[in-house]
């Protein structure tokens, strides 16, 4: 009898094992954006951006990737480039995009659609060597869809700078 209490729950967690495995390797099809991103981010408008963006005063290079309903920007500034002219081609890189773009069209989510974020990130060096005459800057901006407007972000720059300094000289004692 108490073979038998053994035996089912083992015969129904088999049963489970075998139909999950012989699911295993198959790809669930389906499409998480249904009527949704209407209208869509073509390569044409990704593909206008890019040569606006890239021929743009200050700029030596542009990537730009879409993937899951994120548009990302990528900037390489000049190395030159001072922090406040960085704000100003933020701004600059900003209102071309809208151009092409829409912030209301491509954006925007409403109560029965959800639309693309973007994010465009800007920074004046590949390298993040600092000398006395070059300082790293760097700038985040970010549209989600649900936000009302664009919020940008100076990373470069510590929020807490005394917290920063702490923390940096915590690190180099650790390092010695």
């Amino acid at each position: 009898m108490g073979f038998l209490f053994l035996l089912i729950p083992m015969g129904v967690l088999a049963s489970i094992l075998m139909q999950s495995s012989s699911k295993t390797g198959n790809v669930i099809l389906g499409d998480r954006y249904k009527n949704d991103l209407d209208p869509a981010i073509t390569k044409e408008n990704i593909t206008t951006i890019q040569t606006t963006l890239s021929s743009t005063a200050n700029v030596e290079k542009v990537t730009i990737d879409l993937k899951s309903a994120t548009l990302r920007i990528t900037i390489d500034a000049l190395d030159t480039i001072s922090s406040e002219n960085m704000v100003l081609l933020a701004g600059g890189m900003v209102t071309t995009i809208q151009t092409t773009l829409p912030f209301e069209t491509y954006f925007t989510a409403t109560d029965s659609k959800k639309m693309y974020d973007l994010e465009i990130i800007l920074f004046n060096s590949s390298t993040l060597e600092e000398s006395e005459t070059f300082t790293f800057r760097m700038f985040i901006l970010t549209k989600n869809a649900s936000m009302a407007a664009f919020a940008i972000q100076d990373v470069s720059t510590a929020r807490n700078p005394t917290l920063a300094e702490e923390l940096r000289a915590a690190l180099e004692g650790t390092t010695q």
